[in-house]
């Protein structure tokens, strides 16, 4: 097996381990996939400063599994720089006024102080919060779905496999 792969492999094996230790530790599998839908959802919010504090706020808020919400948040970190990007298109298309006075002086961020540019990087996110926005309910319901799912099979759920700790 390629190296690629099978660091792929071994990536998804510990997650599904984390996923069963964690499981058997009290939480049920719907509890499990909430956790995990909810720190994945917000692990792609695009911005890098404060997903594991939002992630901690809110797992603290509904009384979720710190641990599982976290995980899921670290494990969606390269989802998140990929979706940066079609998150400010999408939300270029619903705010398009605030993006007028960035496109005629795009090239001040390059040049001079980058504290005078900090208003040209305030609609750029604003632009990528608005997308996240629309889309983060229906990834947020899609990833519980899908890891309920998941977590309610006899396979994870098996009492003849045996568990390790890492």
């Amino acid at each position: 097996m390629p190296r690629p792969l099978k660091l792929a492999h071994r990536s998804l094996t510990n997650f599904q381990k984390s996923c069963r230790v964690i499981l058997h530790q009290g939480l049920s599998p719907r509890s499990l996939a909430l956790a995990i839908a909810l720190g994945a959802t917000i692990g792609i919010f695009p911005t890098i400063w404060g997903t594991s504090l939002l992630c901690f706020a809110l797992a603290g808020l509904f009384r979720l599994n710190h641990m599982a919400v976290q995980l899921a948040n670290y494990m969606v970190y390269p989802i998140q720089l990929g979706l940066t990007v079609p998150y400010f298109w999408l939300g270029k298309l619903t705010l398009p006024e605030s993006f007028n006075q960035l496109s005629n002086s795009r090239w001040e961020l390059l040049q001079g102080n980058w504290l005078d540019s900090i208003d040209l990087v305030l609609p750029v996110m604003a632009c990528a919060t608005t997308g996240w926005f629309i889309t983060a309910p229906l990834f947020g319901l899609l990833v519980y779905w899908c890891f309920r799912i998941l977590l309610e099979t006899p396979f994870i759920l098996s009492k003849t496999q045996t568990l390790t700790k890492f």
